[in-house]
């Protein structure tokens, strides 16, 4: 009887850590996605990544987050080897900009650096919440008292095979590049993800965002989130501002300098005449042959 009590108890016990595994999760995605502050990031791309990546590597960037009633501006400085600010790309509610130390500053459409560190507080969707078993353990990060919450997919390859006849073909691919586990670093005091890794199926890590050096109380300037001085130019991606090259840009406020609604009328001309010419052609053969 004292044993099967134990056992109710220690398994309660089990539960209830769960449930606060999730609990802890759960405020930290909320509180993450409304937080304001500012922290070091350590670049996680790899040196032969810089191509599709940054032109060129920083190893050093400083991320801001401000929350305002019109969203979230963000902005990141990307550092040089002497510590001084290389690139600066600042996103607000009127677009994405790109700096260079005020001497280019441009508009920059796709800017994935700006929304790579909003990925730490990204939502897990439901279906895969309820298939995860989750764990919690008190750690210590970058100096700071952290609750270590530890999400693991329940993986059952029969079901997914048997949904999807195709899966035997790419199943080493999904298998490589699915994530089994998560993994949360979230500060006790605020209750914020200071860390968050993926790994796959095979335990090796797929994604990485850490965030350190914190500041979670000084008041953000709105200064840092300004729309630069001088706007001259668009940039379709983080490429083309980098690279500066004349071919991947285009004046700013105006049009590109293609303007390709005039390039689709001329070839829809060119087309149309093409057809009337074939048409006058075939009633001419047609005509030939009833004479």
């Amino acid at each position: 009887m004292k044993c099967l009590l134990f056992l109710i108890i220690l398994g309660s016990g089990i539960i209830s850590y769960a449930l606060d595994a999730e609990r802890i999760l759960q405020d930290a995605l909320i509180k993450s996605a409304s937080a304001d502050f500012a922290a070091e990031i350590i670049n996680p791309f790899t040196e032969e990544s810089i191509q599709i990546i940054i032109l060129p590597r920083t190893e050093k960037w400083k991320f801001y987050r401000q929350t305002t009633p019109d969203g979230v501006n963000l902005r990141l400085d990307m550092y040089d080897d002497s510590n001084s600010i290389q690139v600066s790309y600042i996103q607000n509610n009127s677009g994405t900009y790109g700096t260079d130390n005020d001497a280019w500053n441009a508009k920059v459409l796709n800017v994935p650096y700006l929304w790579f560190p909003e990925l730490t507080h990204a939502a897990i969707m439901p279906e895969e919440w309820r298939q995860c078993k989750f764990e919690v353990n008190e750690a210590e990060f970058n100096g700071r008292k952290c609750y270590e919450v530890t999400a693991k997919y329940q993986y059952d390859e029969a079901s997914v095979a048997q949904s999807d006849p195709l899966f035997s073909y790419y199943k080493n691919e999904y298998l490589k590049k699915r994530t089994f586990i998560k993994r949360f670093m979230i500060d006790k005091e605020t209750e914020l993800i200071l860390s968050r890794r993926h790994y796959n199926k095979d335990g090796e890590q797929i994604f990485i965002c850490e965030f350190a050096n914190v500041d979670f109380e000084t008041k953000l300037s709105d200064s840092l989130f300004k729309t630069p001085d001088d706007i001259k130019y668009t940039f379709w991606d983080w490429k083309g501002f980098a690279s500066k090259k004349l071919e991947t840009m285009w004046l700013y406020p105006d049009t590109p300098k293609y303007n390709f609604s005039r390039i689709y009328k001329v070839i829809g001309g060119v087309i149309a005449g093409f057809a009337a010419v074939l048409g006058i052609i075939i009633f001419a053969k047609w005509r030939k042959k009833q004479n």
